[in-house]
């Protein structure tokens, strides 16, 4: 019998554990700040794109832009790439941008010769910068990818994402902002 109950209770602990991390995440997959909190200020950072120039979030100031995390070998992201190229063609005259922050390793030129073969094939319009450690930490931690960021024109987190980005959620959270 005690054997029995430990099973089950055991069984049922792993379960309800489970159940509160999904809880955990998926709260923070659409998850906006509280509109009483005072705003997040998105931490800027300066990255060197794949021609070597430095690219910071300062430079679209007053534009709205999805920060993106991402690495070429996360099926997640591949698959939000079209939307975003979509996305960045429709609404880039209206003051939006992409900013796309690969986590691939990008030091050796062979690695970065892999990532700038992927960025033509996927014919991506948005500038691709090459991460490192300081903005990853500054942006919370990047624990899942592919992890994004909405930033309103003053510079604000409006939302985060975690998890692949459709464009009907993006172009929803996105347009308010552009109105503004």
């Amino acid at each position: 019998m005690a054997d029995n109950v430990s099973r089950y209770f055991g069984h049922s602990v792993r379960w309800f554990v489970a159940l509160v991390f999904i809880l955990l995440v998926s709260g923070q997959l659409y998850a906006s700040p509280n509109s009483a909190a005072k705003p997040v200020k998105a931490a800027d950072f300066s990255l060197k794109d794949l021609d070597g120039r430095m690219v910071s979030l300062s430079h679209f100031k007053g534009k709205v832009v999805l920060v993106n995390f991402w690495a070429t070998g996360c099926p997640a992201c591949r698959a939000e790439i079209s939307d975003f190229i979509a996305m960045h063609k429709k609404y880039k005259s209206k003051g939006f941008e992409i900013i796309s922050i690969s986590l691939d390793d990008a030091t050796t030129s062979a690695g970065k010769k892999i990532l700038a073969d992927f960025v033509k094939r996927a014919g991506i319009t948005y500038p691709v910068l090459i991460s490192n450690n300081a903005v990853c930490k500054d942006y919370g931690g990047i624990y899942y990818i592919p992890a994004s960021f909405l930033v309103d024109s003053k510079g604000n987190i409006i939302k985060r994402y975690i998890g692949e980005l459709k464009m009907d959620v993006l172009e929803k959270d996105t347009l308010p902002l552009l109105k503004r």
